[in-house]
């Protein structure tokens, strides 16, 4: 009897594919903040300090979230 290898569960295609996706959603959403929310944000509240701050954990906590 032959012992059989298991099967990745996730071949090489789809592991690309999936890092891929992530990659795009973060970078995506990271532009929509900064090119189209932040923005709007200010010009609404244009007399209100510190809104929509951008700081490290900030940013982490996007990349943890996407």
């Amino acid at each position: 009897m032959t012992a059989h290898l298991a099967k990745p569960i996730m071949n090489k295609a789809f592991l690309f594919a999936l890092v891929g996706n992530l990659v795009w959603v973060n970078i995506s959403e990271v532009w929509r903040y900064f090119a189209v929310v932040k923005p709007k944000l200010h010009t609404t509240f244009p007399d209100m300090a510190g809104i929509a701050p951008t700081t490290p954990g900030i940013i982490a906590s996007w990349m943890l979230w996407d």
